[in-house]
């Protein structure tokens, strides 16, 4: 299970590389590259809390 929640972890990392690039880019601007950002980066920590949590029990 916690390997999964790792690779899920990753996945968000690789998200905010992506929403950059688009930034860079011009296809989305500040705003919307901060709000992505800032959700995938509280998905991130909540995804360690739980892999926490379940090495914890």
């Amino acid at each position: 299970m916690t390997r999964f929640l790792n690779i899920a972890i990753t996945w968000s990392y690789e998200v905010v590389s992506c929403l950059d690039i688009l930034h860079d880019d011009r296809y989305i601007d500040e705003e919307l590259l901060n709000e992505f950002t800032e959700k995938a980066e509280t998905i991130a920590r909540q995804l360690s809390a739980l892999i926490n949590s379940l090495k914890n029990r």
